[in-house]
């Protein structure tokens, strides 16, 4: 299986219903990110959230494994519509 692949599933694990948004491969390097769009974020901070995020990543994969995830970043669906609104 595809690292970025295993990541996805860690993360949909994670957050059950989750939207993983242009989510892979960086282009260019060997790393993988995006965006989890989650309603479960609502009540949490952004900190909060990718600690929540990480400590995931963290159970599954190895220190060398993590330095190929680049950024993911934690939006609430509220927070993705606001964005494309805005």
């Amino acid at each position: 299986m595809a690292f970025e692949d295993e990541v996805t599933q860690v993360l949909r694990e994670a957050f059950p219903g989750a939207d993983l948004i242009e989510f892979g491969k960086v282009p260019g390097l060997d790393k993988v990110g995006g965006v989890v769009e989650w309603s479960g974020f609502g009540e949490l901070t952004h900190l909060d959230r990718q600690n929540r995020l990480w400590h995931a990543l963290r159970a599954r994969f190895s220190q060398e494994q993590l330095g190929r995830v680049s950024m993911i970043l934690t939006f609430t669906p509220r927070e993705m519509q606001a964005m494309v609104e805005g």
